[in-house]
């Protein structure tokens, strides 16, 4: 039977999915599963966007299972990660949500002059053509992806795209030094582990003599960072100092803003107390297995401030584009017909079952970013060779579709109702 496989770059490999196990529940393709301010929202459109993105999540699901706690055997969609609702479950109303707000969008357009030009409607028509060339019939069936569908989702992400941009631009991008400001200070670690570590041949087995060594060896390390500290307090630079009295300590330039969580506290405070370049900080600041020794390098680190101002714009322009949203969807009246829409099950199939043999051995969390993950939908051709994944055709008007999986906004207007 034909399968469509979805190729995600970042693991690299392929997954399968049968298409006879994505149908609905005989609900008719024109059926109606929410309506935001009067407009309609199918559920072809919803069954297209929710298995667009089920074919993005299953092959991550597949190959990085073991780092979220999925269950190896099961159905990927049935698992809880809070145990208050499913996966396939937060998929479903992510996408709802998603969709909502890019109807919403749509509804606002002429407020910012957005218009979806010539140029971009037959690119989209282009890009339309093309993804239901490369699909076999039974995959575009399953995924309810007609012209009239797949043609609609790239109209919405385009305005979704040009919207998300006109409300950016709405934003004050001009930040000052002293708001971005990042200060930067060099520093030294002096381990009583290493110590320890140094002479652990010599060191005896008892408790007693073990929590004696230990005493030791931090002592040592105090001593040793104290002399670095005299040193730089004669007006020296700390990676000078410790070239010439310890090469088995290691200088660490570090940069922080005023709202910084991540840098040690007490290492902050003795940083924060320092004016001037050069300046070392009065003490030695104690950790539970060493000392650090404090210099303030610079008061404006020029590369690390601008930088900081560039997320500061950023941070602005997220912030508008949600709450204009949010005020949107607050004042809209926006009904959601949930028997229909809970008509779109994931039941089990190959790709959906957590395999962690399909792990790739050099896997990590961090390389498994869903946001940067490039993602393909094609059709596995029955032949000995497995065949490439192809892809919707980039064009211009090729945009995000932002779904956001775990997002439980609700409005006060919005109705849930028991109709089919």
């Amino acid at each position: 039977m034909n399968q469509f496989t979805k190729r995600l770059a970042i693991a690299g490999v392929c997954v399968c999915m049968t298409a006879s196990t994505l149908t609905g529940c005989g609900v008719k393709e024109d059926s109606v599963v929410a309506t935001v301010d009067g407009d309609e929202i199918s559920y072809a459109l919803a069954n297209f966007v929710i298995r667009y993105n089920q074919a993005q999540y299953e092959q991550f699901y597949t190959a990085y299972g073991a780092y979220i706690g999925l269950q190896p055997g099961t159905n990927v969609w049935e698992q809880s990660m809070d145990g208050k609702s499913t996966l396939g479950e937060n998929l479903r109303e992510g996408a709802m949500e998603s969709l909502k707000d890019m109807y919403l969008l749509e509804d606002h357009m002429k407020e910012y002059d957005i218009t979806i030009t010539e140029e971009e409607k037959k690119a989209i028509e282009k890009a339309a053509d093309a993804f239901l060339a490369e699909n076999e019939p039974e995959v575009l069936e399953a995924m309810s992806a007609n012209k009239e569908t797949v043609s609609r989702m790239l109209e919405l992400s385009t305005i979704y795209t040009k919207m998300q941009s006109a409300i950016y631009d709405t934003v004050d991008t001009e930040v000052s030094d002293e708001e971005a400001a990042q200060r930067g200070i060099t520093t030294a670690f002096f381990s009583a582990q290493d110590l320890e570590d140094a002479t652990a041949a010599d060191a005896s087995d008892s408790d007693a003599e073990d929590t004696a060594t230990e005493g030791s060896a931090k002592n040592e390390a105090k001593e040793k960072a104290q002399k670095v500290l005299d040193e730089i307090k004669k007006g020296k630079d700390l990676d000078e100092v410790l070239e010439n009295t310890d090469d088995t300590v290691t200088a660490e330039y570090l940069t922080y803003g005023e709202d910084d969580t991540t840098l040690n506290e007490d290492i902050k405070a003795a940083a924060d107390a320092l004016t001037k370049e050069g300046e070392a900080a009065e003490n030695l600041v104690e950790s539970e297995n060493g000392y650090y020794v404090v210099q303030l390098t610079t008061t404006l680190d020029r590369d690390a401030t601008d930088t900081k101002k560039e997320e500061i714009v950023s941070e602005r322009q997220t912030e508008a584009f949600e709450n204009a949203v949010a005020e949107w969807k607050e004042e809209a009246d926006i009904t959601v017909k949930q028997k229909t829409l809970n008509k779109i099950e994931f039941v089990d199939s190959i790709s959906a079952v957590y395999t962690p043999e399909a792990t790739p051995a050099d896997a990590t969390a961090g390389e498994a970013s869903e946001a940067e993950a490039e993602t393909e939908i094609a059709t596995e051709k029955e032949t000995e060779t497995e065949t490439e994944t192809v892809t919707e055709k980039e064009t211009e008007t090729e945009t995000e579709t932002a779904t956001e999986t775990e997002k439980e906004t609700e409005t006060k207007k919005e109705k849930e109702t028991e109709k089919e």
